[in-house]
């Protein structure tokens, strides 16, 4: 069966193999758990990995009980569930994000703040410097949640897909 793992500071397929294999694990063993690792990851560079990568392990001859090296990741159950909660966690955030850019707005469009733009020339050109900064932020702000909200929609697929592939499903 297929188990999940967590990359945490391998820098090759070799290395990854190495930590999963017995110590004792010949050159051929080796050469074919490197193969069967790369088929059941078809679209990660295996040569390049970097710590927090996940990886699809299937059962390799001359496996170690207990992989070197590699974190295995958490039943995917309650990474779906994890992802829920960063997810709720990224929304709070920018929903605080937004009213804190809606309080300034306020405060710096406010009468009192306008009638003293009135009387100084650089407060005035600094208050239109922000609006223009404030509207850029605005913007890329909303862009931002968009793209992470599609991709955490692709990343729930994708966790329930590997659930499906793993048999936690």
């Amino acid at each position: 069966m297929a188990k999940m793992l967590v990359v945490s500071d391998q820098s090759s397929l070799a290395g990854l193999a190495a930590s999963l294999l017995k110590a004792r694990a010949s050159k051929k063993l080796r050469e074919e758990a490197m193969e069967r690792i790369r088929a059941a990851n078809p679209t990660v560079d295996l040569d390049h990995l970097e710590p927090g990568r996940i990886l699809v392990i299937p059962a390799l001859e001359g496996e170690r009980a207990q992989p070197t090296r590699a974190t295995p990741l958490m039943p995917l159950g309650d990474a779906t569930q994890m992802l829920s909660d960063v997810l709720a966690g990224v929304e709070a955030s920018n929903k605080d994000r937004v009213e804190e850019a809606k309080a300034t707005r306020n405060v710096l469009t406010s009468p009192a703040v306008k009638r003293l733009a009135e009387q100084d020339e650089v407060l005035k050109e600094s208050l239109v410097a922000w609006k223009e900064s404030a509207a850029a932020e605005e913007e890329s702000a909303r862009r931002e949640q968009e793209s992470f909200k599609a991709a955490a929609a692709a990343w729930t697929d994708d966790l329930e897909a590997l659930r499906t592939l793993t048999g936690e499903g």
